[in-house]
């Protein structure tokens, strides 16, 4: 599992200028993922500092970069279900936040037993993003990239799944790792906690895991 972590981490990684790059003209969702990835090594070219010992500063790529182009508004309706609903508007605003800083800061935490040089050797020999049937007229497509395993065993199989939105920029909706959704894994969780203590009792839980973490 923690492989996996460390697989999906990067890959959220090789996302930060995904919205940069969904801007240039003709650009298929994988043309974005190879870009990006790309783009990542030459940010990384220089630096020194890992996810351990600056974690303030990987958050605040996170923030600038990634956050942006994922739709955690539609990630966190797709979470709650049918408890969407029954939320205040102050509760979904408040659990969109909470849930975005969740996967930011598990995502960094996956990275930080890795170097700077880790991540870039990761990224430049471990994963291959494979070819895409894009029809023109598609709104949702999935990209599937696999990830060298450390041991020489079977690649882990990763897919992003995007959806073109109504200004026309391809935004992650959800990742899957070996066939486990994160938005069905998280659900299922949630769920469990709502029964519990209601959808404010989640949010508290929630802000209240964030705030240890990042302290």
């Amino acid at each position: 599992m923690a492989k996996r972590f460390l697989a999906l981490g990067i890959m959220v990684w090789a996302l930060m200028p995904l919205g940069m790059a969904a801007q240039a003209a003709l650009l298929s969702p994988r043309d974005i993922v190879l870009e990006t990835s790309q783009r990542v090594l030459a940010a990384l070219k220089d630096q020194q500092v890992s996810p351990a010992d600056n974690p303030e500063y990987f958050y605040h790529l996170a923030n600038e970069l990634i956050v942006p182009h994922f739709d955690f508004g539609r990630m966190s309706r797709r979470v709650l279900g049918k408890h969407w609903r029954q939320a205040t508007k102050e509760q979904q605003l408040d659990f969109v936040t909470q849930f975005r800083q969740l996967l930011v800061r598990t995502y960094v935490t996956a990275l930080h037993k890795y170097s700077t040089e880790d991540i870039r050797s990761f990224l430049k020999e471990r994963i291959k993003v494979l070819p895409v049937n894009l029809p023109p007229e598609a709104t949702r497509v999935s990209v599937k990239v696999q990830v060298e395993s450390e041991n020489g065993g079977p690649p882990i199989n990763i897919a992003l799944n995007l959806y073109l939105n109504q200004e026309k920029n391809w935004k992650v909706e959800d990742v899957q790792v070996e066939g486990v959704s994160l938005v069905t894994n998280y659900r299922a969780t949630f769920y469990r906690e709502i029964r519990v203590g209601g959808i404010q009792g989640l949010i508290d839980k929630l802000t209240s895991r964030n705030q240890h973490a990042m302290k």
